[in-house]
């Protein structure tokens, strides 16, 4: 994580399962002494985590559908860092780094042009995203909250 931590900073907040690699005083340490908060999801449930899980998916099937046409894993990890979240939050390259990446599909220049995505911005659409997954389920909004 540090070397992850070098390239684009500490974040404010970790979310993670409570994986063995998570779930140790190290870590905690780590994180508290760069004042990261750290936030587990319940590994038993995880719909919890819903938004992730779905990602999760798509990145696999992503990989798999660019290795079949006989192109690398950075290839595939460039189309997933370029694709829009949804049609409400741009792509993983625009929230993290403000713009989109330049690829071998043409952009207009414009779209290549540094750009602030308001973190209150994504995180409406992320919770809006969460509370109509959890009326479709069934359940209630509260107990996807994102934190």
């Amino acid at each position: 994580m540090e070397r992850m931590f070098s390239d684009f900073r500490y974040p404010e907040e970790v979310i993670a399962d409570i994986g063995l690699q998570f779930d140790c005083t190290e870590f905690r340490e780590y994180c508290a002494s760069r004042n990261v908060r750290f936030v587990s999801s319940s590994t038993c449930y995880p719909q919890s985590n819903g938004l992730v899980e779905r990602h999760i998916q798509t990145v696999k099937r992503t990989i798999l559908k660019i290795f079949s046409d006989g192109r690398s894993l950075w290839e595939s990890l460039t189309a997933i860092r370029a694709t829009p979240v949804s049609s409400d939050l741009p792509s993983p390259a625009v929230l993290l780094q403000g713009r989109n990446l330049r690829g071998v599909l043409p952009f207009l220049p414009n779209r290549l042009t540094p750009q602030l995505v308001p973190a209150t911005l994504v995180k409406e659409q992320l919770q809006r995203r969460q509370e109509k997954a959890a009326f479709h389920r069934g359940g209630r909004s509260d107990e996807y909250a994102i934190g």
